[in-house]
């Protein structure tokens, strides 16, 4: 049962779209403590399935300079990498900042945060204590300018990319 139930979790995840699976992003082999980019080089997003969608939004679009998502709450059990990924279709670069909750000052603190430039895409994972658990959400904020459109996700996993 164990066998057959991994053959079809693989199976998925060979014959899943590229829309749903697959994400071009550029990356590469930077790392810092408890959070991990990679902005360089293209690599696709794993084909296996992540253990925890968190967010996903492919058409974030305002002027008012910046956004916010709605709080979304890792699981336990789904692993201790939260992995965010942002493609930038705007004409200026953007701020992604995961925000996470933290119980002891009960305010939410930046827990990672990168820059995409336009025209591309760039993820990075947040390792820190307590990943697998708690509450996020995530800001997406213009450098220079008002215009913020792209492609959001977030997803909760125990496969780290670098």
């Amino acid at each position: 049962m164990k066998k057959r139930l991994l053959a079809m979790i693989m199976a998925l995840g060979i014959l899943c779209s590229s829309a749903v699976c697959s994400y071009a992003v550029d990356a590469d082999d930077t790392s810092n403590g408890s959070e991990t980019e990679n902005p360089e080089v293209t690599v696709l997003w794993p084909g296996i399935m992540p253990l925890g969608d968190l967010y996903d939004d492919s058409n974030i679009s305002t002027s008012s300079g910046s956004t916010r998502t709605d709080t979304f709450t890792a699981t336990s059990g789904n692993g201790g990498i939260i992995r965010v990924w942002y493609r930038n279709d705007a004409s200026i670069s953007a701020k992604v900042i995961l925000y996470k909750y933290d119980s002891g000052t009960k305010k939410y603190k930046n827990a990672i945060n990168f820059t995409v430039d336009s025209g591309k895409g760039k993820w990075k994972e947040y390792k820190g204590v307590g990943a697998s658990t708690g509450k996020y959400y995530i800001t997406i904020e213009a450098i220079g300018g008002k215009n913020v459109k792209g492609y959001l996700r977030a997803i909760q996993t125990t496969q780290s990319l670098s």
